[in-house]
């Protein structure tokens, strides 16, 4: 049976939830670019996925706003809140049971920050 996942999300850390880690995209950038975009990645998964609520929130929203989501084609039903904001929930729904079994690694979906200026902070 598949799984929902529900998490709270901060920027820069990898998250466990039993043996599924949550992957967020930390690689360093060019800070000289207006936007950056950041891969929200699911990887072990033992039992497929049914759907996933998130909530991220960058901690200092003097540097960085969420401006967009991107999800991937597996996303049948989706949601998020009002953007841009440095909080934004995302929802999504595998309705067509697309993420089924074993899954090594499946994109949850993309996160596009403009960034306001230079510093560290986590989301």
């Amino acid at each position: 049976m598949k799984r929902l996942i529900l998490l709270l999300l901060f920027f820069l850390i990898i998250q466990q939830v039993s043996a599924e880690k949550l992957i967020v995209d930390s690689k360093y950038t060019d800070f000289n670019k207006e936007t950056v975009v950041v891969n929200i990645t699911l990887a072990n998964l033992q039992n497929g996925l049914s759907g996933y609520n998130i909530t991220l929130t960058v901690e200092n929203p003097s540097l960085a706003d969420i401006i967009s989501v991107d999800f991937p084609e597996w996303v049948t039903l989706k949601d998020y809140s009002n953007l841009p904001s440095n909080t934004v929930w995302i929802k999504a729904v595998d309705l067509n049971e697309k993420v089924q079994g074993n899954v090594s690694e499946i994109t949850l979906a993309k996160i596009t920050l403009k960034i306001k200026r230079i510093g560290i902070s986590q989301l």
